[in-house]
């Protein structure tokens, strides 16, 4: 995964850091994983916030969460 994060990082791109993850019950966890997401804050890459949002309802799920681990 540190080649990946590495040409993330020399790309100048940004992580899609998921919150579908937490309403799914065989997985309930946001992805990438937290070691995941350490990694990219270590090297200064971006995460942003992301959904998976197939209906209005969904629009904005778990993003208090999401908000929290990146900052």
């Amino acid at each position: 995964m540190g080649a990946v994060l590495a040409t993330i990082k020399a790309q100048g791109f940004e992580i899609d850091y998921n919150a579908a993850g937490l309403y799914k019950p065989s997985c309930n966890e946001a992805y990438p994983d937290w070691w995941t997401v350490q990694q990219a804050k270590a090297m200064g890459i971006p995460l942003v916030y992301g959904s998976d949002a197939h209906s209005v309802a969904e629009v904005g799920q778990g993003i208090h969460d999401i908000e929290t681990r990146i900052n």
